[in-house]
């Protein structure tokens, strides 16, 4: 179960950056109002530092897959994730992914990420890979 929530960790980095820090929030809104891939990333990604499970769980698709790369599947479905990632949030309250660098390219979003905020583990990198598919995010792939 450790090594799931550390996996689910990897792709949802974390770090203890202000708001100013990140990326402007005109782009973001940009691009959830369309939303696009980088949108849908994006509003994940402001849901999970937060620690809003319900706006978290917005752009995933209700049968989306979880795998660590390449492809061991983590879990399956929104309600699953719905579990594990509102255990996460309300036990971790100082988790948080700063997003280092970001590629698009069509429906895949590749997001290099470091997550602070995980007590006795040092802070690490990760990176993770949304498929979107009908205005939802389908597969995410994590690497660590």
């Amino acid at each position: 179960m450790k090594n799931w929530i550390i996996a689910i960790l990897v792709l949802f980095a974390i770090d203890g950056q202000s708001q100013e820090q990140r990326l402007p929030q005109t782009d973001v809104i940009d691009a959830i109002a369309t939303n696009s891939p980088e949108g849908l990333a994006q509003e994940q990604l402001d849901a999970y530092n937060v620690g809003d499970i319900d706006a978290f769980l917005v752009p995933y698709a209700d049968s989306v897959e979880i795998y660590a790369f390449p492809d061991r599947l983590i879990s399956k479905g929104k309600e699953a994730m719905r579990e594990t990632y509102g255990q996460m949030f309300s036990q971790l309250p100082e988790l948080h992914c700063r997003l280092d660098n970001r590629i698009v390219m069509g429906d895949t979003v590749i997001d290099h990420e470091y997550i602070t905020g995980i007590p006795n583990q040092e802070p690490f990198s990760a990176i993770a890979i949304y498929k979107i598919a009908e205005d939802k995010i389908q597969q995410v792939y994590f690497i660590q």
